[in-house]
Formats: structure tokens, sequence, C-alpha cells
């Protein structure tokens, strides 16, 4: 906060680079950016704005890192300084309103899945191509889930309301479960074995969306994604013969249920 009358901010800038440097996407990245935040004493004083140099830099919101409870658990959000301000806004509120949506709807589901849920230690959104981050994807040690800001992910320059908030709950509860199948010591190293895991995280979205009470639409599109998970995954399953039921979708997978499913 900025007191005119003083000249001065009367509040720190809350940001903490330990918690960057823990929610980083690896340990190396990290550490390096914990390292350039030290060598700058400006960073210390966290009454200072943009390091004493407004006429240089600029913090347009104060509200590109901070703090939401996910099931219980504590995460931290940060949306790239890369962003613009509007969008930042935008993107907030879906994430926001994603994690309202998993929270209010828990009792929906088991333990057992929302402990899985819990596997999202922090989200980061950013520019595509962004420190050569290219596609969405989650850590499977750390369990930060990094966003790219692309048409039909997190954000649509044609339509602020789309994707929905319902849409974006639906990729946080898919990421959480590649944490679990890397746990179960899972392997996604291959074509093959990285399109498994994707049919199998698709269905466990279903099957939690379906619970939370979501649009049709919304669990629809991720039971399909559950058949066949996309581009990426398609030459191996050309191979052989994709199921037409999403019953027979993740046999192995212990966390879903779909053969309990009337219809689709």
């Amino acid at each position: 906060m900025f007191a005119y009358n003083h000249g001065r901010f009367t509040s720190p800038d809350p940001y903490d680079i330990n918690l960057e440097r823990q929610y980083s996407r690896s340990r190396r990245k990290g550490e390096e950016k914990f390292g350039r935040y030290i060598t700058q004493p400006q960073h210390w004083n966290h009454y200072a704005y943009t390091l004493n140099n407004p006429l240089r830099y600029t913090d347009p919101t104060g509200l590109l890192e901070y703090e939401t409870t996910l099931l219980g658990q504590k995460i931290k959000v940060n949306i790239s300084d890369s962003i613009s301000k509007d969008e930042q806004e935008i993107i907030k509120k879906k994430i926001d309103g994603a994690i309202t949506l998993i929270n209010d709807n828990a009792s929906n589901i088991t333990k057992e899945q929302q402990a899985i849920i819990r596997n999202i230690t922090g989200i980061n959104v950013v520019e595509n191509g962004e420190n050569n981050v290219s596609r969405s994807g989650i850590d499977l040690e750390t369990g930060v889930f990094t966003i790219t800001k692309m048409p039909d992910i997190i954000y649509s320059s044609d339509d602020k309301n789309y994707p929905s908030s319902e849409w974006v709950a639906g990729i946080i509860i898919h990421d959480s479960f590649h944490p679990d199948q890397y746990k179960r010591g899972l392997k996604f190293d291959t074509g093959e074995e990285g399109g498994n895991r994707e049919r199998e995280a698709n269905a466990f979205t279903a099957t939690i969306t379906k619970a939370m009470g979501f649009d049709n639409s919304i669990t629809a599109q991720f039971v399909e994604l559950s058949i066949n998970p996309g581009d990426r995954y398609k030459e191996p399953f050309e191979k052989s013969q994709l199921p037409t039921n999403p019953r027979r979708v993740c046999m192995e997978c212990r966390h879903n249920k779909i053969a309990d499913w009337e219809d689709w």
C-alpha cells in the first residue's frame, strides 16, 4: 500500500523467494533463481517498488503470486509477469473459480480421490514458450503444475468466459493424477506408455467431474480423451485397436470406477 502523504509504501511486498525456490519446476532452476535474487540488495527491501526504479520496471497488479487453499492444503499460484494485467485477472478468476468448485464438491468424492488431487502443490501460468515451456504439465516430484497460456487451455482472446472454470478444474484434477502414477512406478518413457498414462488420468478426471456434478459436456470431453488422448500419442495406438467403450479404459487403474457408470 502506498501512502501518498508520506511518499512511501506502508506495507511490504508479500513476495517470498523461498516459496519461488521451492515451487520451481526443477531444483537447479530454483537455485539459480534464488542466487540471482539474493545478489540484488534492493530485493531485500520489501518496501521498495520495482527495485526503486519505477521508470524502468512495473509491477502492475501485485496479485501475480498468492496463496490459496486446495482441499485444505495451502498452494501457491504464480501468474507470469509476461502476461498482461487484464489477462492475469481473467486467468486468476478462472483458477480461483476452479479451486472453489473442487473444494465445494469435495464431499462427493472419496478421501483417496481427494488425496490424489492434493498432489497439486502449486500452479504456475506462463506464456507459451516462456522459459522453454511449450506445453502444460506437472512436475512429478514436486507437484507444481505449469499451465501455458494457450487457446482452449486456460485463456481465449475471443471469449473471456472460455474455457470455463469447470474445464480449468478438470485440467487441475487431470494433472494431479500423474504424480500418483509416478509414485506407483508406472512409466511415462515411451509414446505408448505416455498415452496410457494420459488415458488413465483422463478417465480419473471424468470420474471426478461426473461425481462433482460438472456440466455433462466437460465430463464427455474427458471420456473422449480417455479413449484417444490426442495426436501426441496417436501413432502407438493406431497399431492396436482402441477401446470403443469408456468402461474399458484404465482397467489397471485402481482409482477409477468407470465400470460402475450406467451409460454414456
